[in-house]
């Protein structure tokens, strides 16, 4: 898997990459928001950002290369 990413951190992360908040990836999901919180800082230390924004930029360009 892409970043070796769970599943569920996967699919936050499209979510994420959508254009969606935190809060609404969350309530499409139905997963509370430290739920949110925790795989966003999962998906951040395996990409190396610490941004929101930057995480979307690294998804994309990533998935564009592929």
């Amino acid at each position: 898997m892409l970043f070796d990413f769970t599943a569920a951190e996967a699919r936050f992360a499209r979510l994420l990459a959508s254009g969606m908040s935190m809060e609404e990836a969350g309530k499409r999901l139905g997963i509370t928001r430290n739920t949110c919180k925790s795989r966003l800082q999962a998906i951040f230390a395996k990409t190396g950002v610490t941004r929101q924004a930057a995480l979307v930029v690294v998804l994309h360009d990533t998935l564009v290369s592929l």
